[in-house]
């Protein structure tokens, strides 16, 4: 259960591979949906295998539903399920971690180009220790980490549309394409030439 925005790979715990199924839930949908806003995980991994089960039957139901009214309604079962595990986000304590959110859209903004560390302090008026120290304790990843985060999930997106690798990488502000190879291959466990085959065939 991760919160927006925080970083994770899809590497496998064994040689064999895994299985599984996920879901993106925007906070805008969520507050629609529910009313609500705010509320967050406090645990990335719960051991729960009644509300694992649940889950996984509701996930395999919205996976199947074509009617609107039908989604909604496992929607909503779905975030009553994940309930337990979140809590509603105190505006002072959480102050902090959205001051940042400026640096994440800028860092959205500008993947392509090189960035300084100086120029994202400036984003949020504090010295550049103040802010990797601060950035990192919020968001538990260095602005690099989450930077490289946008710029590997732009190149998939890219790659799924059929562009040439040499070009994604360009276009991603990587130094070239034996860069987002290494760099696309670690987060993602397949090259960029592999994946693009999978998902654009007749390249």
């Amino acid at each position: 259960m991760m919160n927006p925005d925080e970083i994770h790979t899809g590497q496998s715990e064994s040689e064999g591979g895994w299985f599984y199924r996920m879901i993106y839930i925007e906070p805008q949908v969520f507050e629609t949906l529910t009313g609500e806003s705010g509320r967050w995980f406090t645990e990335v991994v719960k051991q729960d295998p009644r509300a694992a089960r649940q889950l996984s039957q509701l996930l395999g139901a919205l996976w199947h539903s074509q009617d609107s009214l039908t989604i909604d309604g496992l929607m909503l079962s779905l975030i009553d399920s994940l309930r337990p595990h979140s809590r509603v986000a105190h505006k002072a304590a959480d102050e902090p971690a959205h001051r940042f959110e400026v640096v994440k859209r800028y860092l959205r903004d500008n993947y392509s180009r090189t960035l300084t560390l100086d120029e994202l302090a400036a984003l949020v008026s504090l010295s550049p220790y103040h802010f990797l120290r601060t950035f990192k304790s919020q968001l538990h990843v260095t602005p690099h980490q989450m930077l490289m985060a946008i710029r590997l999930s732009e190149a998939k997106r890219m790659l799924g549309l059929g562009m040439p690798a040499a070009q994604v990488a360009q276009s991603t502000g990587l130094t070239d394409q034996a860069h987002l190879t290494r760099a696309f291959s670690h987060r993602y466990g397949v090259t960029p030439v592999r994946y693009q085959k999978q998902v654009y065939p007749n390249r």
